[in-house]
């Protein structure tokens, strides 16, 4: 991996793949300043297989074999970078080492960033190309303490792998008028690691607290992710948005995380009031409300994909998985991902399973939208940003079941590889 976070500016050529742009099929592109800057395939790209390390390539343009370092990819598929649009990466990897928060009782600024450079290697292994993190409550739910964290200890550092954007917990109105004074913006950040938006839990909150903390961080321009589980707390935000919206419109693409118990007429108000939603996959299937997934899609609501590591649990705390091949399994399987199927059981309302296309652009053009980047990442196009994963097999090709067993060839986040080391999901 590069020894910092710059973006790459040595000219990268893919070739001989099955890469999935946004206007079909290309078998090469090249990655120029972190950017795709050409994509085309082999009838305008000479490729000799047979010449070694020397391989000849015309682009129709002043390229040559000294510019560009060259990867044969053998027939692998490329897409977009997956994004897990619902984590908490810190979390994560405290669970997964057995420490737990109350255990830091001073920030140990250095364990945690020792953490945060295994873990987010890890995720990045996996094809996440970018992190929606909610780590607010390692840093005992203050704001700066977490931001100054990720700006001196992580994303000035050399081992940034993929994006970030952490999620703000607000719990109360004095933290969000704090908040708000402190001049924070939902585009503040670096490269690599930004801000916003700002998280409400909305579950078991009184509607008079939702309504002040929804209304005041829409007029102050925020993006809001209300977090509502129950179809109460859901018909709360929706009360709450619709007083915002009606006292100022702005397309500031409010979500809402999880909806899991929204009824038809609560998907109509979402879509009225244009709000996006954040679901989890794997949560899903193990849900008693189970999550209207093509409910979601037929509604016409653009909601985006994440894994829930770090901040949830189920069956005697067993701990969900941030791998998002394994996401997409859940999707379009609605069912365990157990090793023997037939031991499986029954999808959870199967009538919700999305189609693998559908389930890959949650992961990928979904989240880049509703986070405000949809002419930046999401999609494989000229001058995206040149984020992709490599698979070694095409999951639009591979059986429904089979989704999960999908391996990752290769991660590039920002035109920059991703060491792949041997890592077990």
């Amino acid at each position: 991996m590069p020894d910092d976070n710059k973006i790459n500016n040595k000219k990268l050529a893919l070739v001989n793949g099955v890469i999935h742009t946004a206007k079909g099929e290309a078998s090469e592109l090249v990655i120029e300043a972190g950017r795709i800057s050409w994509l085309g395939s082999t009838s305008e790209l000479y490729f000799n297989p047979d010449a070694n390390s020397n391989i000849n390539i015309n682009f129709n343009s002043n390229i040559n074999s000294e510019d560009i370092e060259i990867i044969d990819l053998e027939g692998r598929t490329v897409l977009p970078g997956l994004c897990d649009a619902h984590a908490g990466l810190l979390k994560w990897a405290l669970d997964e080492e057995g420490v737990s928060p109350d255990d830091l009782r001073d920030l140990d600024y250095e364990l945690l960033a020792k953490l945060f450079k295994v873990y987010s290697q890890k995720a990045a292994r996996m094809g996440v190309t970018e992190i929606w993190t909610d780590d607010a409550s390692v840093f005992n739910n203050k704001f700066q303490d977490m931001w100054n964290f990720f700006i001196s200890q992580v994303a000035t550092s050399e081992y940034m792998p993929l994006r970030l954007r952490s999620y703000i917990s607000i719990s109360s109105y004095d933290e969000l008028i704090e908040l708000i004074n402190s001049g924070f913006s939902f585009y503040d950040g670096i490269p690599f690691c930004h801000t916003g938006p700002v998280k409400i839990l909305c579950d078991g909150v009184a509607p008079e607290i939702i309504n002040k903390l929804i209304y005041t961080a829409h007029l102050a321009g925020l993006q809001i992710a209300a977090q509502a589980d129950s179809g109460a707390a859901l018909n709360m935000c929706l009360d709450a948005f619709e007083q915002a919206v009606k006292a100022r419109a702005m397309n500031t693409r409010h979500l809402i995380i999880h909806a899991k118990a929204a009824d038809l007429d609560q998907l109509k108000r979402m879509r009225d009031l244009r709000l996006g939603a954040v679901i989890e996959p794997e949560m899903a299937v193990h849900s008693d409300a189970g999550c209207r997934l093509r409910g979601m899609l037929r509604s016409g609501i653009t909601f985006c994909a994440g894994s829930g590591a770090g901040l949830n649990s189920y069956d005697d705390n067993q701990r969900v998985n941030v791998n998002p091949l394994l996401g997409l399994y859940y999707a379009v399987n609605r069912r365990e991902a157990e090793l023997n199927l037939a031991n499986a059981k029954d999808a959870h309302n199967p009538i919700e399973c999305l189609s693998i296309a559908e389930a890959i652009e949650a992961y990928t053009y979904s989240a880049a939208w509703n986070g405000n980047a949809v002419n930046r990442r999401g999609e494989i196009a000229l001058w995206r940003d040149a984020d992709l994963v490599i698979l070694d097999q095409d999951p639009f090709k591979a059986e429904p079941d089979k989704i999960k067993d999908l391996s990752v060839y290769m991660t590039i986040c920002g035109g920059r590889i991703i060491e792949q080391e041997e890592f077990n999901n």
